[in-house]
């Protein structure tokens, strides 16, 4: 009975795309959770006057055409990470 050699000869298996691909998506995942919890931590971001109001600052992004294209980005990337864990 002979086995069937492995590609490259080494002995190993090669890794699929999908492995590289899901270690690339959690070190980028990482690398965005450490960047948001520095700039909570040491208060990075730029406050707008204490004028505002939450509920004119709202106003304000959805005026600007912002928020939505972000809430369905985030949607997309909730709904794949969803199917990934089926």
């Amino acid at each position: 009975m002979q086995s069937e050699p492995m590609l490259g000869g080494f002995g190993r298996s090669e890794k699929s795309v999908a492995e590289y691909l899901l270690t690339a998506e959690r070190m980028l995942m990482g690398i965005v959770l450490i960047a948001c919890g520095i700039v909570g931590c040491f208060n990075l971001l730029i406050h707008p006057g204490a004028v505002l109001s939450a509920a004119q600052l709202n106003g304000t992004v959805f005026k600007a055409g912002v928020m939505l294209p972000l809430l369905k980005g985030a949607e997309v990337l909730l709904q794949l990470w969803a199917n990934k864990a089926r």
